[in-house]
């Protein structure tokens, strides 16, 4: 009685503004046993082969939940909305039509999966009718709501002694990304003074080293702070934990105003830059942009 074709197809369709409109639940709903009876038969149906009920009064009292009394009380009510074949079963236009739809369906995407299987192992994948009832995998149909089944989304499992099947790459392969000049800046520090190097650059790494750049655009004041790290005995693992500062700490926002002040004021002092007037500033512009446009124009007189 059972086969996958019915088991596959394990929700129904309802259709509920279809059915309040119907002139079966309007006759019906006057009498909840013949009511319940015809909703019944209706769930009854889909679950079976074809879609189509036995005929006998015993079989249908059964499927309805009535006693043969109770059933034999309703039946002339609940008959009249139900179809006969011509080959002594009952049938109804309606759940027909949606179970061809659904049987369509499910079939289409069988094939569909045996196709893609073949394209993607390079052999035809058999026919889930021809397995094995232990093996079978229900198909996903279109009126199910549920999450795919463990078994859809396992992987396939070679038998003892077969090769296991190659992976096969869904995505392009990605380049690496190409790392930062700060990141650069600081590995080459990191290999001076002793603490680890970034190993990976990520586009977290990326985007907070750009972030870094936006208030700090001089790489030689952060060559600075990355030596002043560097110089402190606590952040090169003289605590407790052994911890030691890496890239991620030292271009942190909560941590790296600290070591850019010290390295700017570290560089004013070595520098020594003499306070200028309104005057020398404005005469030292003119002769940078003199300068900048003598270069562009290709004279170095």
């Amino acid at each position: 009685m059972a086969s996958d074709a019915k088991d596959a197809l394990a929700v129904i369709p309802w259709y509920w503004r279809d059915w309040r409109a119907s002139k079966a639940r309007a006759v019906l709903l006057s009498d909840p046993a013949a009511l319940m009876a015809y909703r019944e038969l209706l769930d009854a149906m889909w679950g079976e082969d074809g879609c189509f009920l036995p005929s006998d009064d015993e079989s249908l009292a059964a499927l309805a939940g009535l006693s043969f009394k109770g059933w034999m009380k309703v039946r002339e009510k609940v008959l009249r909305f139900l179809s006969d074949d011509g080959n002594g079963r009952l049938t109804h236009p309606r759940s027909q039509h949606e179970y061809s739809k659904a049987v369509a369906y499910r079939d289409g995407c069988r094939r569909g999966g045996q196709k893609t299987a073949a394209k993607r192992w390079g052999s035809d994948s058999p026919p889930t009718a021809d397995l094995p009832p232990g093996n079978r995998t229900p198909s996903p149909t279109l009126f199910s709501d549920s999450s795919p089944t463990q078994s859809q989304n396992s992987r396939v499992v070679p038998e003892d002694g077969d090769e296991p099947p190659a992976e096969v790459s869904t995505k392009a392969e990605r380049k690496p990304k190409p790392i930062h000049p700060l990141g650069a800046l600081w590995n080459a520090v990191a290999g001076d003074v002793g603490l680890p190097k970034v190993a990976a650059w990520t586009s977290a790494r990326d985007r907070a080293a750009k972030g870094a750049l936006v208030e700090e655009p001089d790489l030689a004041v952060w060559d600075r702070a990355f030596r002043a790290i560097g110089s402190s005995k606590f952040h090169k693992g003289g605590n407790d934990r052994g911890w030691k500062a890496d890239f991620d700490f030292a271009i942190r926002p909560s941590s790296r105003g600290k070591w850019l002040d010290e390295a700017r004021n570290a560089n004013a002092t070595e520098n020594h830059a003499p306070v200028l007037t309104p005057a020398e500033i404005e005469a030292d512009m003119a002769r940078r942009r003199e300068l900048t446009n003598r270069v562009r124009n290709g004279s170095h007189a």
